[in-house]
């Protein structure tokens, strides 16, 4: 039987704002989730969500702003941990905690912050993201 709490997590790299085929999968995701799980929903992604959040009342789902690398076979830190001027990953939420507990078992670090910060951490990524692509 599935457990009845606990987190859902939802690695996601899927735009949500047209009907494309990949832009559809996120979307079904969540209609595959029952209802009573939906809450439990914890989106890490590199996509702002909140309008696709907000649709379909998930506007308080915990969130995860991720700060990783690819490092031959593993994920890292994109942070130097002693370099506090690097961005890190930070979560918010519900479920923030187990996340941030759940990553450190890893080895990598995840702050748990406010909606407020979360959506500073959020947009930085994304200027960072839109800015990247541009540069190349």
């Amino acid at each position: 039987a599935a457990p009845l709490s606990g987190p859902i997590y939802v690695c996601s790299n899927l735009c949500v704002a047209t009907n494309l085929p990949r832009c559809t999968q996120l979307a079904a995701v969540v209609e595959a989730t029952p209802e009573e799980r939906r809450g439990d929903l914890v989106f890490l992604q590199n996509a702002m969500l909140d309008t696709f959040l907000a649709q379909r009342d998930l506007s308080r789902a915990t969130q995860a702003v991720l700060y990783l690398r690819a490092n031959g076979k593993s994920a890292v830190d994109i942070a130097d941990r002693e370099d506090t001027a690097l961005p890190s990953t930070c979560a918010t939420g519900q479920w923030a905690e187990a996340l941030a507990a759940r990553l450190a078992k890893g080895g990598l670090s995840c702050s748990v912050c406010a909606a407020p910060e979360f959506a500073s951490a959020m947009l930085e990524k994304h200027v960072s993201i839109c800015a990247h692509n541009i540069i190349g």
